[in-house]
């Protein structure tokens, strides 16, 4: 498991250079001064992908210091952080959570619907894998 992360990240790092020099760097749509390297997974999403095929969706997500987010949902994925991260999250109920985020760390986030906000004094970065569903693996082959 800790191979394949650390084999995700590393290939999130290789591909930001080209995406950024060919141009697909995009402002997100409804988020003004954020920029993402993907869209999403549905219509307002930010942005190009890096990453869109059948097995996975990869999105690079910058947020400006102090910077908001609405509400939104996000589909269950693992998160790459790139740069250390003051995070805070808003749930639909009204609770809070804050996160504090080291460069490299990598996480499992479930399906849910938030709103975010950069806390903190430096502009945060982080990777986005999204994997699609399992059908789309052949059959019998091992994680």
């Amino acid at each position: 498991m800790r191979r394949t992360t650390v084999m995700l990240a590393a290939a999130a790092w290789a591909l930001a250079p080209a995406a950024r020099a060919r141009g697909e760097e995009a402002a997100m749509p409804g988020h003004e001064g954020m920029t993402a390297t993907h869209g999403g997974e549905g219509a307002g999403s930010p942005g190009a992908p890096v990453i869109d095929n059948a097995l996975v969706t990869v999105l690079r997500i910058r947020l400006a210091p102090h910077q908001k987010v609405p509400m939104h949902e996000v589909s269950a994925r693992v998160v790459v952080w790139l740069t250390d991260a003051e995070l805070r999250l808003t749930f639909s109920d009204g609770s809070t959570r804050e996160l504090h985020q080291k460069a490299g760390d990598t996480a499992w986030l479930e399906r849910q619907v938030h709103a975010g906000e950069n806390v903190g004094a430096r502009p945060l970065e982080l990777i986005a894998v999204v994997p699609r569903a399992a059908a789309a693996s052949p059959a019998g082959s091992a994680p």
